[in-house]
């Protein structure tokens, strides 16, 4: 995704026609085929080529150039995965011809890959309080159709039978009708750690979030450092606030607490009590007017108890507020509090810029040897964007604001706001669906 976003042009639409011809090279008996689509482009997000694409009008792009073997097969360098017609698509491409161009089309979707869906999301789920892998897959599902979406799983669970001591868990489609992981209570178990797949948060757009004081592995924790350095994306929800339970003697302790404070802008402090509520105020000011708040009008009373977050950073912006209702600790903990809020930060523009961050750190693990006594504690792991909500309770998505507000926090990561309509999106959700009780 990098090098993708370094490309020349890049648009959203749908292909409306496929063209096809032969270049007249013989290759082991066959004839190369090369593949043009027509795209008629919805947006485009970037044209450092000047080629004219235009919301509303039609843009011809190659899609199988330079085959040097039997069309998609081995010794093949085109495109393996090629939208049919109807299809929304976002499209990478470049002004480069090959010798036997798609159709003699000067643009050319980038190789390999440069057909994308509209976003790419990981979602990693290891709350073990408020069932997060319930709601979870549900809110993939509602992403998935809001817009044309991958959403891949990093899940905690336990180790397939068999399996050996540590290995790494795959990065696994969503299914809603599966309960995918049974997570221990409060005490993060050694054989479920966190797995943050290098493959996944690689090719993501962005990362959302919602753990409890979960164990991850080395490598885990590496790959997710690598991807927030570069400037991912993230999402967070409720319990992220304190994600991560790193043992003393694992030099990772920074994760439990800096972690939280440094990228969503506050660690776990406290909360009103189980038997309190929370009523969604409306927004107002020019929080109103931001994407994610599309179509939210608050004043409902949801079941998540009210967590206290302030203060916040200066950078941070408060989209909604909460008031907490019969609160146990009327007193002691504000009544009024931030219940999401976002920050936004310039990345490395390049791959080089990221490369250097990550140099860094690198040198810096090393210098600090492997007997140094305090952990490694990383700076400039800001997103370019971060959405956080302390919403989260499985009663919580009963309501279709509430998951309206999910769906849209998603898309606003992923850089997808024109996709969310003036009155907001209508959020997937099964109609049968009732909230499962907290463990």
């Amino acid at each position: 995704m990098d090098e993708l976003q370094q490309s020349d042009l890049c648009v959203v639409g749908v292909v409306t026609a496929r063209t096809e011809s032969t270049s007249g090279i013989p290759l082991v008996g066959e004839r190369t085929t090369a593949i043009a689509l027509t795209v008629q482009v919805e947006q485009v997000q970037f044209d450092r080529m000047a080629s004219g694409a235009k919301s509303g009008a039609p843009i011809t792009i190659g899609a199988w150039t330079r085959t040097l073997g039997l069309l998609g097969g081995t010794g093949a360098s085109g495109h393996f995965v090629i939208p049919p017609i109807g299809q929304r698509v976002r499209v990478f491409a470049s002004a480069q011809t090959g010798s036997n161009g798609a159709s003699g089309q000067a643009i050319e979707a980038e190789f390999p890959n440069g057909f994308q869906p509209l976003l790419n999301a990981s979602i990693v789920s290891g709350d073990d309080e408020y069932r997060s892998e319930i709601t979870m897959p549900l809110l993939a599902d509602a992403v998935c159709a809001a817009v044309r979406a991958a959403t891949l799983a990093a899940p905690a669970m336990p180790q397939p039978a068999g399996a050996a001591s540590g290995s790494r868990q795959a990065a696994t489609p969503f299914d809603p009708r599966i309960v995918h992981w049974d997570i221990p209570k409060r005490v993060p178990d050694p054989s479920c750690p966190t797995a943050f797949a290098d493959r996944a948060l690689g090719s993501s757009d962005c990362l959302a979030l919602f753990l409890r004081w979960r164990q991850a592995d080395a490598r885990g924790l590496d790959t997710l450092d690598s991807a927030l350095r570069s400037g991912l994306p993230i999402v967070g929800f409720r319990t992220s606030t304190h994600a991560f339970a790193m043992p003393e003697a694992s030099r990772r302790t920074w994760w439990n607490n800096d972690f939280p404070k440094q990228v969503f802008g506050q660690q776990w402090i406290s909360h009103h009590g189980h038997t309190s509520t929370t009523r969604i105020l409306p927004p107002d000011g020019t929080a109103k007017d931001h994407p994610i708040v599309r179509g939210v009008k608050g004043g409902q009373i949801v079941p998540s108890w009210l967590y206290h977050v302030e203060p916040l950073p200066a950078d941070a912006t408060v989209l909604l507020w909460g008031e907490a209702i019969a609160s146990e600790l009327p007193d002691a903990v504000p009544r009024r509090q931030p219940i999401l809020w976002v920050r936004e930060h310039k990345g490395p523009d390049a791959p080089e810029g990221r490369r250097a961050r990550y140099a860094e750190v690198a040198a810096a693990r090393r210098d600090a040897g492997p007997d140094t006594p305090r952990p490694f504690v990383p700076t400039q792991l800001m997103p370019r964007r971060m959405g956080f909500t302390t919403l989260g309770h499985p009663g919580d998505f009963a309501d279709i604001e509430v998951r309206r507000l999910a769906v849209q926090m998603v898309l606003w990561a992923g850089g997808l706001e024109h996709a969310i309509p003036a009155e907001g999106i209508a959020p997937a959700w099964p109609a049968d669906w009732s909230p499962p009780p907290t463990r």
